[in-house]
């Protein structure tokens, strides 16, 4: 199978067009990552492709400890690419892997689209979910009030995908406020509410 035929059949590449995935496929390169590599390093460089596991399986590991497991078709290291800061955690490979390696700018252009933003907020909510273990879950009868340990996060109405990737990111959270601007919200009077958004 090719490339761009592979790609088709997985998020965010199966909302592409046909001249969209040839024009990836093209500029994408192959690499083999032996078992127990470490292809990315918490805190490192920030990632310099978007990498596709092909074949294999790679781990998630958050000082150490495992987070998430991704397998074939799956993409990895897109958080920091789109930040353009060093990961949040390290990624090694759990066996022998094979990974399509997209470069930066494309990947970029991707991930800022419409299915890219649909596909960063179901990781970042895969990935966060995933650092909470259930002995971690507050107490269902508890007050919500009193599970609030943190100041809301929010962002500028006009950032942008990767602005808010960033935040995300950084802030280590899963969803925040976009305050919407006040002619937005005045076309039935005016309102003072903020908008909340999982990008």
């Amino acid at each position: 199978m090719d490339i761009a035929a592979f790609l088709a059949g997985y998020p965010p590449f199966d909302g592409l067009d046909g001249d969209q995935l040839r024009r990836i496929a093209s500029a994408t390169q192959v690499e083999f990552f032996p078992a127990g590599t470490t292809i990315l390093e918490r805190s490192g460089e920030p990632a310099a492709y978007l990498y596709v596991v092909r074949k294999g399986a790679v781990e998630i590991l958050d000082q150490g400890r495992l987070v998430d497991l991704i397998g074939e078709g799956e993409p990895f290291g897109e958080l920091s690419l789109v930040s353009g800061q060093g990961p949040v955690a390290s990624v090694r490979s759990a066996e022998d892997t094979l990974c399509y390696l997209i470069p930066r700018g494309l990947a970029q252009e991707l991930l800022q689209g419409a299915s890219g933003a649909r596909f960063l907020a179901s990781v970042a909510r895969r990935r966060l979910d995933s650092t909470v273990s259930p002995t971690e879950m507050p107490d269902l009868l508890t007050r919500v009030g009193a599970q609030v340990r943190r100041p809301l996060v929010t962002a500028p109405p006009d950032a942008t995908v990767a602005q808010v990737a960033s935040l995300m990111t950084e802030e280590r959270v899963s969803s925040l406020l976009m305050p919407r601007p006040v002619s937005r919200r005045c076309s039935s009077g005016c309102s003072n509410e903020g908008s909340t958004i999982s990008p």
